[in-house]
């Protein structure tokens, strides 16, 4: 048993996204065919049928008593109020620092970062023809035999050695005798 004349708030049934979730009323009773409340809406002055209502009985809502001292309206007497100016300098500037102090305390600053687009370098069509034409200047061998021929086959050499001496430290590949009756695949026969 709820306390009549206490605060509730009345689910609404039907809320959009950001309408309310509950309306506060005043208990005001049971319904006698459903098991549902009777709730006062002060704002709408009137009572509804609600199942789903949150109870807050230790605030009763009972009428304020009317006051006819409450009429009147007291305005604050605002005169000019004369501020004497101090002559002493020291005291203006302590006041200046330590209002400073306040003001760096109270907001705090974070501090900002440029954004990841202004790292990136700016090329221009002339910077790309120049690359471009440095990639095209240098012959790269197409096949073991160039490789072999070319002034850098020292070079190109020792990079085979170590990408076979990696593939078997990984053992990517087993070697098998040829089987009698099969060919062995070219290089113009595969293509990756």
């Amino acid at each position: 048993m709820h306390v009549f004349g206490s605060t509730c708030y009345a689910f609404v049934q039907n809320a959009k996204k950001l309408d309310d979730r509950s309306r506060k009323g005043v208990f005001v009773g049971y319904d006698k065919d459903s098991p549902a409340y009777l709730v006062y809406h002060p704002e709408t002055n009137k009572v509804k049928k609600v199942r789903c209502v949150k109870f807050f009985d230790n605030f009763k809502t009972e009428p304020e008593a009317y006051n006819d001292d409450q009429d009147e309206l007291i305005v604050p007497n605002r005169k000019h109020v004369e501020t004497t100016v101090n002559t002493n300098e020291q005291m203006d500037e302590n006041a200046g620092t330590a209002e400073v102090e306040n003001n760096a305390a109270r907001y705090l600053t974070r501090t900002r970062n440029k954004p990841r687009y202004l790292d990136q370098p700016i090329i221009d069509d002339n910077v790309n023809r120049t690359v471009d034409y440095c990639f095209r200047a240098v012959d790269i061998p197409k096949c073991y035999k160039q490789a072999i021929k070319s002034p850098e086959a020292n070079k190109w050499q020792n990079a085979m050695n170590a990408e076979v001496s990696a593939l078997n430290d990984n053992n990517t590949f087993e070697l098998v005798p040829q089987p009698k009756d099969r060919q062995i695949v070219g290089e113009d026969g595969f293509t990756p």
